[in-house]
């Protein structure tokens, strides 16, 4: 990430933990497929980076540091989900499959850079009746 026409961020780590409500709406289709879109509104209320600084005096010297920030948060961005899966009924007991996109309208800033937070994810359940 660019800092300024001298520096620049490397190998930048960043953890976050978020706070994420969502509303969805499912539609099943044929008992065994369903469909879920939805919205959500999200905050990172813990978050966390690290990283190495370079700095180039001129073309021949560069000089490396480091920097941690251990404590940063986000205002409430939101954005909008889908999530696609099917139930497998065994016996006594019914799989779920599902994988779900979030897609972010806004975003956040870390480092005084722009992020939008887009995330996939791919879940099992399994239902006891």
């Amino acid at each position: 990430m660019f800092i300024d026409r001298f520096s620049s961020y490397n190998d930048v780590e960043v953890n976050a933990h978020t706070l994420l409500f969502p509303a969805n709406f499912r539609f099943n289709i044929k008992s065994i497929f369903f469909l879920e879109p939805g919205i959500y509104v999200a905050s990172i209320f813990r978050g966390r980076s690290s990283g190495k600084i370079i700095t180039y005096n001129n073309i021949t010297h560069q000089y490396d540091s480091y920097y941690e920030n251990d404590n940063f948060s986000s205002n409430l961005y939101y954005g909008s989900k889908i999530g696609v899966g099917f139930k497998l009924p065994i016996k006594n007991l019914k799989f779920i499959l599902k994988t779900e996109y979030n897609h972010a309208f806004t975003g956040i800033y870390i480092l005084d850079e722009f992020f939008k937070i887009n995330t996939f994810r791919f879940s099992l359940g399994i239902v006891f009746n």
